[in-house]
């Protein structure tokens, strides 16, 4: 389990991040957070499973329609719309649905 950093204004709630046996990336249980939480940009990448490196790339080229928030110099994403990413991103398991 991690601590959130008091000057984030979310340092009430620290839900715990799980580790999946011998894999070294850990991953957020986004369900654990409330709507309105902010996410790192490291919490963010950690829960759709990317690096936070990829999430720069895909904020400086607008690859994907992830919102984001800059405040000052800080990213961060609302856990409401990294759940609405990761749900767009579903695909239904039929044939010819994205490989």
């Amino acid at each position: 389990m991690t601590s959130q950093n008091s000057s984030d204004g979310n340092s009430a709630f620290n839900p715990p991040i799980h580790d999946e046996g011998s894999a070294v990336q850990k991953f957020i249980d986004l369900d654990q957070y409330p709507p309105h939480y902010l996410l790192t940009e490291g919490q963010a990448a950690s829960a759709i499973g990317v690096k936070p490196s990829t999430l720069a790339v895909w904020r400086c080229n607008g690859r994907y329609d992830l919102p984001y928030l800059k405040i000052g110099r800080n990213v961060r994403y609302k856990v409401r719309d990294t759940l609405a990413y990761l749900d767009r991103q579903t695909v239904n398991g039929k044939e010819g649905g994205i490989a």
